[in-house]
């Protein structure tokens, strides 16, 4: 489960400072592993670092981490997809819905740094869990563990080396703690 741990978003500088002055990420419309929306590590602005320079924003004077944590009464509105009993309805709902899954399987891939089927996937149960009042509280971000290629890597290792936490509704966002952190940018 999520605490209020901090969270760290890796962008260009100018886009750190549009945020700051207008208290807004933009969600993004690309799906990524844990679907649409906006990325951040927690607690490691090492892996958000690391996520910025893999972009192709290696300059350090064009890249800035930005700090922040989740409003204290959203918490349980974030899906978390390490809860064994989030793992067993979403399996559950990928079995009753693997026709569409299967029809989407060629535009989305699983392939690369995204997954973007899996992706695909939560985006799906999310509407479908908001729509149908399946939980307390509608889920507005997703936090999993996952695995990123960057840093020291076991080779062909399962265990993860990321938390990330995808934001799918800025008001979970709490922009009093919202500011630009200073970056080690030493590179090993």
């Amino acid at each position: 489960m999520i605490k209020n741990f901090c969270c760290y978003h890796g962008t260009f500088l100018s886009n750190g400072q549009k945020i700051i002055n207008t208290s807004h990420f933009n969600i993004s419309h690309t799906i990524g592993t844990l679907g649409k929306g906006s990325y951040s590590f927690v607690y490691a602005k090492e892996n958000a670092l690391h996520f910025v320079q893999r972009k192709g924003k290696k300059d350090h004077n064009d890249i800035c981490l930005l700090k922040f944590r989740i409003k204290n009464n959203y918490m349980d509105n974030i899906l978390d997809l390490t809860d064994p009993k989030v793992i067993q309805y979403i399996e559950l709902f990928t079995q009753e819905n693997k026709s569409y899954i299967k029809s989407k399987a060629k535009k989305y891939s699983n392939s690369g740094y995204a997954k973007k089927l899996d992706g695909l996937v939560i985006d799906y149960f999310i509407k479908f869990v908001n729509k149908n009042n399946v939980f307390k509280h509608k889920k507005l971000a997703v936090y999993s563990d996952t695995i990123n290629k960057f840093g020291f890597l076991i080779p062909q290792s399962i265990l993860s080396n990321s938390v990330e936490l995808c934001i799918k509704d800025n008001k979970v966002i709490d922009y009093n703690t919202l500011e630009i952190e200073e970056a080690d940018y030493n590179e090993d």
